[in-house]
Formats: structure tokens, C-alpha cells, sequence
């Protein structure tokens, strides 16, 4: 979910996660999920940060009969934050996110290749990690996390462009990032 999204798998993790203990299943375990979710980011300290769905979807892109809202809410500042601490303490799970396409192989046998949906990765030199998003309320979005060589990685958001424009606005994020340190 990290290199290409998806939906149906978040479904399944939010479904599994949330029902165990709590003899819960279906939409019920993914409410649970979601509290824990939002249980988590206040853990970590991220004040802005409230989830309302396991996918981030916009309510009105995964049910016809909800008003339009946001899958969830965060500022540039706790995105940040809670990217390094994925990246801290899950690094292989980031780690194929700097790559064009990853390929996997099912239970059955099957080839999978995922595509990146990173379309500007030969851009950011030294990236240790990225993630994509876009909604219609949100717009395009874009965190990563790149090495300048300071011996300490910076972690770069952008929020509410888009779908094109967040790899441009990364992209000059990236390049005075480097000059400045250059």
C-alpha cells in the first residue's frame, strides 16, 4: 500500500485488525480499527491528525450515501512526523517506495508488478522513502524522505496541490533544499 494503493486491502487489514478480541467483524471491526488509528496518533503526539476512514478516501469516493467529507485530517507537520516514524521503525516497508515498480508473487504463483505512483522519483536524489495521495478535497499530496548528506534525513510534504503540480512542487522543495546546503 505504500509503492500503489489499496483500497480493498486497507479494507482487509482495518477488518481483521479491528475485530481481534473485540468479536466484531465487517464494519464494526473497521471502526474499531479507525479508533485505533486515531488512539495511535495521539499517542505519537500528532495534534492535528483525526482519521475517519481506513483508506483516506473522501467519504462521497467510498459510499454514494454520505455527504462529502474527508477521509481524514492532518497537518504538513504531523504527516512529517508520523512519516519518520514509519520510516524509523519499519524501514523495509518503505524501502521499495523508492523504486519504479515492485514486483510480487502470490500464494498462487502469480507475478504482480506494482507501479510506483511516485512519477518523479529520478528527481529527489538520496530518497529513502515516498508516499502518494490524492482526493478530490485534499488535491494531489506528497511526502518523502531524502538524504542531503547531512547525516540526518529531511522530510519534505506537500498538501493540497495537484495531481501533476505535487511532483513539481516537491521537485523545487528538493533542489533549493540541496543548494542551500551545497
Amino acid at each position: 500500500m505504500m509503492v500503489m494503493s489499496s483500497n480493498d486491502a486497507a479494507h482487509a487489514i482495518a477488518e481483521f485488525v479491528g475485530s481481534e478480541g473485540q468479536n466484531t467483524y465487517g464494519v464494526a471491526g473497521r471502526a474499531h480499527f479507525i479508533t485505533l488509528m486515531n488512539e495511535k496518533a495521539h499517542t505519537l503526539g500528532l495534534t492535528s491528525m483525526e482519521f475517519f476512514n481506513e483508506t483516506g478516501l473522501d467519504a462521497h469516493e467510498v459510499q454514494t450515501d454520505v455527504s462529502v467529507q474527508a477521509g481524514g485530517y492532518g497537518s504538513a507537520h504531523d504527516i512529517a512526523l508520523l512519516f519518520r516514524e514509519l520510516e524509523k521503525k519499519f524501514p523495509d516497508t518503505v524501502a521499495p517506495t523508492t523504486r519504479s515498480a515492485v514486483r510480487l508473487v502470490s500464494q498462487s504463483g502469480a507475478l504482480h508488478i506494482l507501479p510506483n505512483t511516485n512519477e518523479a522519483l529520478e528527481y529527489f536524489p538520496g530518497l529513502i522513502a515516498s508516499k502518494t495521495g490524492y482526493t478530490t478535497l485534499a488535491g494531489g499530496n506528497l511526502a518523502i524522505i531524502f538524504d542531503v548528506g547531512m547525516g540526518h534525513p529531511i522530510v519534505a510534504v506537500v498538501l493540497g496541490s495537484t495531481y501533476k503540480g505535487r511532483f513539481d512542487d516537491m521537485r523545487a522543495i528538493v533542489e533549493a533544499t540541496h543548494a542551500t546546503v551545497e
